[in-house]
């Protein structure tokens, strides 16, 4: 789930580290790339190729420092330059991009389509039009998108996304396997690129239950990227599944100083949780309620964040299923299903989130998230023996996948088999 969930996810890294654009002055750090494209803006504010340059560098500061504020800086730039070429390539491209990053994503399916109209053998456009048939839960289409993009050129973006697809589609060997193609294939003298195909890696490890795996990919991140702040999470990740809580909460913390992503906020209260230490756990889900409460942007970013959260920690139940509701109206997606169906269970609405579950596992994607939810809506719905297999299968694939919700699994299960051993 974290694949997913992770605003600075799988498709806007892979756009950002690879754009058919030119030469973006690769030598100099974003913030000197930033000040000399300003500087040329203002000379010349009618020169689409450096508006394409300028937003495409709050584009990537964005993945950087995950401050959305870019995007919209970025956005009124491309707009611009439209207004000058309505048919510029790149700023279709990279406006579908911004539009992906604020979760529009049928604005960024359209916007990537114009931008096929006008240059047909532009790969990223096919790679753009993929990721947002993905986030809207249309997969046949996305992988046609996907094929199309790697007839043209195939490398380390195409390559990353079938492995996303792969891992989506319930084959994480075959995800992993690709993914080390696509970190073969990457350019090592991008130390920020580089790390975050290691990154990927790490998830898709963890994620398959390799945490050992994982912890090398991840401190390989790091060496490369030492700002990586999804890497420490991840480190953090992999010490609360050794049993080492206290090496998790520094890590989290050290991501968390970065960037404060609700996801890790949360986790890290998980664990406080697990150790009984209840007052540092509630500072820590206080904060994420204010994250995400602090700007209409990170409301739309991190809704369904929200939603899981508020649901996972029975907090606001009503907002949460209210908020599920309206994510799913737009995007349709396995997880999108997912966090409906986790919702209306937390609300008592069994019969739906059944049915919304089934949704979530329609391409049988090995998440252990994804079982967990289906087995507790499979007790609440009466049904025992589907509720031990779901729940079975979650411990199978990852068994240290939260530092509570695999302990509960483990004592619902016991529960489950306990009328059987009594007769």
């Amino acid at each position: 789930m974290t694949r997913i969930y992770l605003f600075v996810s799988l498709f806007l890294a892979i756009v950002c580290a690879h754009i058919e654009a030119g030469d973006f002055m690769a030598s100099k750090s974003l913030d000197e790339q930033m000040k000399t494209y300003q500087e040329l803006v203002k000379n010349n504010p009618h020169n689409v190729s450096t508006l394409n340059k300028l937003a495409y560098v709050y584009i990537r500061k964005v993945r950087q420092t995950v401050d959305f504020s870019y995007n919209i800086s970025a956005e009124k730039l491309l707009r611009l330059a439209l207004t000058i070429d309505p048919k510029n390539y790149d700023s279709l491209l990279f406006l579908s991009i911004v539009s992906m990053a604020q979760h529009r994503f049928a604005d960024s399916r359209d916007m990537a389509l114009k931008a096929i109209s006008v240059n047909a053998y532009g790969s990223g456009a096919y790679g753009i039009l993929g990721d947002a048939y993905y986030e809207l839960g249309s997969y046949q289409q996305s992988a046609n998108a996907y094929d199309k993009m790697g007839d043209l050129k195939p490398g380390s973006p195409y390559y990353a996304r079938i492995s996303s697809y792969r891992a989506l589609a319930g084959d994480p060997e075959g995800a992993i396997g690709i993914m080390q193609a696509a970190l073969e294939a990457s350019d090592q003298s991008d130390s920020e690129d580089h790390s975050w195909y290691l990154l990927q890696l790490g998830n898709l490890a963890f994620e398959s239950g390799k945490t050992g795996e994982a912890e090398t990919y991840f401190r390989q991140s790091l060496h490369f990227y030492p700002a990586s702040y999804n890497a420490l999470a991840g480190l953090a990740k992999v010490k609360a599944a050794h049993g080492k809580p206290e090496e998790a909460i520094a890590f989290y913390q050290k991501a968390i100083a970065i960037v404060p992503m609700p996801e890790f906020v949360a986790a890290l209260g998980d664990i406080y949780t697990s150790l009984n230490r209840a007052t540092e756990a509630e500072k820590q889900y206080a904060l994420v309620e204010y994250i995400g409460q602090i700007s209409n942007v990170n409301q739309e970013i991190y809704n369904r964040q929200i939603a899981v959260f508020y649901a996972d920690h029975d907090r606001k139940l009503e907002e949460a299923l209210k908020l599920a509701q309206n994510e799913i109206a737009i995007r349709k997606d396995v997880y999108g299903y997912d966090a409906l169906a986790w919702c209306l269970y937390k609300n008592g609405k069994i019969p739906e989130s059944v049915k919304a579950i089934r949704e979530a596992l329609r391409m049988k994607t090995k998440d252990a998230k994804l079982f967990y939810h289906a087995g507790m809506i499979y007790v609440a719905a009466g049904r025992p023996a589907e509720a031990k297999t779901f729940l079975k299968t979650a411990l199978a694939i990852q068994p240290h996948f939260h530092p509570l919700f695999a302990r509960n699994a483990e004592e619902t299960i016991r529960k489950i088999e306990e009328p059987f051993k009594r007769s």
